[in-house]
């Protein structure tokens, strides 16, 4: 997918199991952690780790259908989840604001210039909190460092769980929520075609 819609770039896969992968690909090896599901991705705020410039993440669990401008601030910069109801969310969640969440971490990047590691100097300071209060990155970058992020305009992404159909005006597809990933939906053409 990236190979369709981007020019000239390394390709990196930070995974604890680097048997079977594209030998085009830079393996980086897991930090020697004791994080759980997607607590892993606090790595990527360690700029003494983690030194690659102008980067973007994606989540596995993403379709790319089409280009899309990468975005650099001096902020890291995510998705806007502009697919839900933010305002409703924020009702329901009225005294449980660590519950509450109005970005996404699917897609993050950042370069030289972004400040990014005084996420991770308060992650680790406050580890035990954090997990036990937020339920992933997301909600802990929303609530704890509210202002000190950036995000992609409208219509970058969307959550094929909030809808479950296929739309075209977003270059960007996600499978968040949902157990059925797009690697077991190979049964629906668009899946099956922009998957690879």
């Amino acid at each position: 997918m990236c190979l369709r819609h981007f020019k000239n770039f390394d390709f990196h896969c930070i995974t604890e199991d680097p048997k079977n992968i594209n030998k085009n690909i830079n393996i980086i090896p897991l930090p020697n952690d004791n994080l759980e599901k997607w607590w892993w991705k606090m790595w990527l705020f360690n700029e003494e780790w983690l030194k690659l410039d102008d980067s973007v993440f994606f989540d596995l669990d993403i379709i790319i259908q089409d280009q899309f401008t990468i975005e650099y601030d001096e902020n890291i910069k995510l998705l806007y989840t502009d697919w839900i109801n933010c305002e409703q969310m924020k009702k329901e969640v009225l005294c449980k604001h660590y519950q509450y969440c109005d970005i996404n971490s699917s897609i993050i990047s950042w370069n030289k210039n972004t400040k990014r590691h005084y996420i991770w100097e308060d992650f680790q300071k406050n580890r035990e909190m954090i997990i036990f209060l937020f339920h992933g990155i997301d909600n802990y970058i929303n609530y704890r460092h509210k202002k000190k992020y950036s995000v992609y305009g409208n219509n970058t992404a969307y959550s094929y769980s909030s809808n479950d159909q296929h739309r075209t005006d977003c270059p960007l597809i996600l499978f968040d929520y949902i157990q059925d990933k797009q690697d077991t939906l190979m049964h629906i053409d668009w899946v099956k075609k922009l998957w690879n």
